[in-house]
């Protein structure tokens, strides 16, 4: 269903609302025993591993 919050979990999954200027992020997600919001995680690697599909890919 639209609306429902997918995209936007999925974007706490990949760390993408880091991105966003002023978010305030707090609580943890594990991933395979894993907190991927520790500072130790390299984020690049973490987003290789989670990804997103795009409903309309844009070029």
């Amino acid at each position: 269903p639209s609306g429902c919050g997918k995209s936007t979990l999925l974007r706490c999954f990949n760390r993408m609302n880091d991105l966003i200027d002023g978010v305030s992020i707090s609580g943890s997600i594990y991933l395979h025993d894993e907190d991927i919001y520790d500072r130790e995680v390299n984020v690049a690697n973490l987003r290789r591993r989670i990804g997103m599909v795009f409903q309309k890919p844009n070029p």
